[in-house]
């Protein structure tokens, strides 16, 4: 195992433990959506569909959506308003798109 699957593989961790809720609270759908569009990342590159690169990079942007979303919260007691909402559905949506785009380009797994 080389540095980088050992990194991707705690900041999968982290990110997974970020996403899951405390047993006080429920999950939103957003929590619920971000949690999906992470295991289709995860799944992708245990598959070989993604590159490690491509894999690393979806992560990335997986991890700026929460960090905006609690960014979002803190200016706001913990809610979210409609337009952040809507800022962060467009964000996911790009990302969906990105994670199909390149589960599906045929690039090479090394």
């Amino acid at each position: 195992m080389n540095v980088r699957s050992i990194t991707g593989l705690i900041a999968t961790a982290l990110l997974g433990a970020a996403l899951i809720p405390t047993t006080a609270q429920a999950q939103t759908p957003m929590q619920k959506r971000m949690e999906r569009q992470h295991a289709r990342i995860l799944e992708g590159a245990n598959s070989g569909q993604l590159t490690h690169r491509e894999a690393h990079h979806l992560r990335v942007r997986d991890h700026k959506i929460h960090e905006t979303a609690m960014a979002m919260r803190a200016r706001h007691d913990g809610k979210l308003t409609h337009l952040d909402r809507r800022v962060l559905k467009d964000r996911m949506n790009a990302t969906s798109k990105a994670i199909y785009r390149d589960k599906h380009n045929h690039a090479v797994h090394h």
